[in-house]
Protein backbone atom coordinates (compact mmCIF):
# COMPACT_ATOMS: atom_id res chain seq x y z
CA UNK A 1 0.00 0.00 0.00
CA UNK A 2 1.59 3.35 -1.19
CA UNK A 3 0.75 5.97 1.45
CA UNK A 4 0.88 10.12 0.81
CA UNK A 5 2.87 12.75 2.15
CA UNK A 6 -0.13 12.57 4.91
CA UNK A 7 -0.71 9.10 5.84
CA UNK A 8 -3.23 8.77 3.36
CA UNK A 9 -3.92 5.57 0.66
CA UNK A 10 -7.28 7.52 -0.48
CA UNK A 11 -6.65 9.32 -3.49
CA UNK A 12 -10.12 10.62 -3.42
CA UNK A 13 -9.56 12.90 -0.47
CA UNK A 14 -6.01 15.36 0.45
CA UNK A 15 -3.16 14.74 -1.10
CA UNK A 16 0.27 16.39 -1.56
CA UNK A 17 0.48 17.72 -4.86
CA UNK A 18 3.10 19.17 -7.17
CA UNK A 19 2.72 21.28 -10.22
CA UNK A 20 4.58 20.51 -13.44
CA UNK A 21 4.59 23.78 -15.69
CA UNK A 22 5.94 22.23 -19.07
CA UNK A 23 5.21 24.89 -20.97
CA UNK A 24 7.77 27.01 -18.39
CA UNK A 25 10.90 24.76 -19.06
CA UNK A 26 10.23 24.30 -22.67
CA UNK A 27 9.98 28.30 -23.39
CA UNK A 28 6.73 27.79 -24.88
CA UNK A 29 2.94 29.15 -24.27
CA UNK A 30 1.69 25.32 -24.77
CA UNK A 31 3.01 22.00 -25.43
CA UNK A 32 3.42 20.87 -29.47
CA UNK A 33 1.17 18.58 -30.83
CA UNK A 34 4.26 16.99 -32.48
CA UNK A 35 6.13 16.82 -29.28
CA UNK A 36 3.86 14.83 -26.41
CA UNK A 37 5.04 15.52 -22.73
CA UNK A 38 7.63 12.99 -21.39
CA UNK A 39 9.38 11.94 -17.85
CA UNK A 40 12.17 13.84 -19.16
CA UNK A 41 9.79 17.24 -19.41
CA UNK A 42 8.15 16.16 -16.32
CA UNK A 43 11.78 15.49 -14.44
CA UNK A 44 13.34 19.13 -15.75
CA UNK A 45 9.42 21.07 -14.62
CA UNK A 46 9.83 19.44 -10.91
CA UNK A 47 14.03 19.97 -10.87
CA UNK A 48 12.55 23.56 -12.39
CA UNK A 49 10.72 24.17 -9.40
CA UNK A 50 13.34 22.78 -6.90
CA UNK A 51 11.02 20.00 -5.25
CA UNK A 52 11.09 16.12 -5.31
CA UNK A 53 8.48 13.78 -6.14
CA UNK A 54 7.53 11.09 -3.77
CA UNK A 55 5.63 7.58 -4.07
CA UNK A 56 1.40 8.91 -3.24
CA UNK A 57 2.11 12.12 -4.36
CA UNK A 58 -0.41 13.97 -6.95
CA UNK A 59 0.85 15.46 -10.30
CA UNK A 60 -0.26 18.76 -11.45
CA UNK A 61 0.26 18.36 -14.99
CA UNK A 62 -0.01 22.12 -16.46
CA UNK A 63 0.62 21.62 -20.67
CA UNK A 64 -0.85 25.50 -21.49
CA UNK A 65 -4.46 24.34 -22.69
CA UNK A 66 -5.97 27.81 -21.64
CA UNK A 67 -3.11 29.54 -23.89
CA UNK A 68 -3.76 26.99 -26.45
CA UNK A 69 -7.80 27.62 -26.92
CA UNK A 70 -7.04 31.49 -25.97
CA UNK A 71 -5.07 31.24 -29.08
CA UNK A 72 -8.20 30.22 -31.18
CA UNK A 73 -7.05 26.11 -31.07
CA UNK A 74 -9.74 23.84 -30.57
CA UNK A 75 -9.15 20.57 -28.39
CA UNK A 76 -11.33 17.04 -30.02
CA UNK A 77 -9.58 14.09 -29.83
CA UNK A 78 -12.56 12.71 -32.21
CA UNK A 79 -11.27 13.75 -35.28
CA UNK A 80 -8.30 11.85 -34.88
CA UNK A 81 -6.02 14.66 -35.80
CA UNK A 82 -3.00 15.15 -33.93
CA UNK A 83 -3.25 16.64 -30.13
CA UNK A 84 -1.31 18.30 -27.85
CA UNK A 85 -1.24 16.61 -24.94
CA UNK A 86 1.15 13.55 -22.77
CA UNK A 87 2.66 10.84 -24.20
CA UNK A 88 3.87 7.55 -23.38
CA UNK A 89 6.86 8.82 -21.27
CA UNK A 90 4.80 10.16 -18.90
CA UNK A 91 2.49 7.62 -18.45
CA UNK A 92 6.16 5.47 -17.48
CA UNK A 93 6.98 7.75 -15.51
CA UNK A 94 3.96 8.38 -13.29
CA UNK A 95 4.15 4.29 -12.96
CA UNK A 96 8.31 5.10 -11.90
CA UNK A 97 7.16 7.08 -9.47
CA UNK A 98 4.13 5.53 -8.05
CA UNK A 99 2.07 8.80 -8.98
CA UNK A 100 -1.57 8.21 -6.88
CA UNK A 101 -3.38 10.97 -8.75
CA UNK A 102 -3.14 12.93 -12.01
CA UNK A 103 -4.38 16.43 -12.74
CA UNK A 104 -4.12 17.98 -16.52
CA UNK A 105 -5.63 20.61 -18.33
CA UNK A 106 -4.84 18.69 -21.81
CA UNK A 107 -5.00 14.91 -21.49
CA UNK A 108 -3.05 12.25 -23.41
CA UNK A 109 -1.73 12.91 -26.95
CA UNK A 110 -2.87 12.16 -30.30
CA UNK A 111 0.63 12.04 -31.99
CA UNK A 112 2.56 9.89 -34.39
CA UNK A 113 4.16 6.90 -32.65
CA UNK A 114 2.72 6.95 -29.47
CA UNK A 115 0.05 4.41 -28.32
CA UNK A 116 -3.57 5.53 -27.63
CA UNK A 117 -4.33 6.66 -24.37
CA UNK A 118 -1.26 5.74 -22.48
CA UNK A 119 -1.90 7.52 -19.25
CA UNK A 120 -5.86 6.76 -19.40
CA UNK A 121 -4.50 2.89 -19.59
CA UNK A 122 -3.01 3.12 -16.04
CA UNK A 123 -6.82 4.18 -14.44
CA UNK A 124 -7.67 -0.05 -14.64
CA UNK A 125 -3.46 -0.95 -14.89
CA UNK A 126 -1.90 0.51 -11.58
CA UNK A 127 -4.95 2.16 -10.20
CA UNK A 128 -3.84 5.97 -10.97
CA UNK A 129 -6.88 8.23 -10.21
CA UNK A 130 -7.53 10.74 -13.13
CA UNK A 131 -8.64 14.22 -13.23
CA UNK A 132 -9.27 15.20 -16.98
CA UNK A 133 -9.54 19.07 -18.39
CA UNK A 134 -8.54 20.70 -15.38
CA UNK A 135 -8.70 24.38 -15.46
CA UNK A 136 -5.36 25.94 -14.89
CA UNK A 137 -5.41 29.57 -16.21
CA UNK A 138 -6.07 30.97 -11.98
CA UNK A 139 -3.42 28.32 -10.35
CA UNK A 140 -0.42 28.28 -12.85
CA UNK A 141 -0.97 32.33 -12.60
CA UNK A 142 -0.62 32.25 -8.76
CA UNK A 143 2.10 29.41 -9.14
CA UNK A 144 4.10 31.52 -11.37
CA UNK A 145 3.46 35.20 -9.25
CA UNK A 146 4.38 33.14 -5.70
CA UNK A 147 6.77 30.32 -6.80
CA UNK A 148 5.17 28.49 -4.51
CA UNK A 149 4.68 25.56 -6.88
CA UNK A 150 3.70 22.45 -4.23
CA UNK A 151 0.43 22.35 -1.57
CA UNK A 152 -2.25 20.22 -0.95
CA UNK A 153 -5.14 19.02 -3.17
CA UNK A 154 -8.50 18.51 -2.15
CA UNK A 155 -10.74 16.34 -4.02
CA UNK A 156 -14.35 15.07 -3.54
CA UNK A 157 -16.49 13.45 -5.75
CA UNK A 158 -20.17 12.78 -4.57
CA UNK A 159 -20.10 9.10 -2.88
CA UNK A 160 -21.97 7.20 -5.74
CA UNK A 161 -22.04 3.68 -5.57
CA UNK A 162 -20.35 1.50 -8.32
CA UNK A 163 -19.45 5.11 -10.07
CA UNK A 164 -16.09 5.41 -12.54
CA UNK A 165 -16.18 9.04 -12.58
CA UNK A 166 -18.21 12.44 -11.57
CA UNK A 167 -17.81 15.82 -12.43
CA UNK A 168 -15.77 17.61 -9.06
CA UNK A 169 -14.13 21.04 -8.29
CA UNK A 170 -10.82 20.61 -6.80
CA UNK A 171 -9.19 22.48 -4.39
CA UNK A 172 -5.07 22.98 -4.95
CA UNK A 173 -4.34 25.31 -1.53
CA UNK A 174 -0.43 26.55 -1.56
Amino acid sequence: MILNRYGVNDPNSFMYVLNSDIPAVRGTDWVDEAKPVTGEDIDAALAAAGVTFQPGDALLLYMGRDKYEAAGNAMDQSTGEPMPGAGSGAARWLVEHQASMICWDFIDAVAKGEPSFPVHMLIWATGLAVLDNTNYARVIDSVRRSGVTTGALVVAPPPIPGATGSLVDPLFIQ
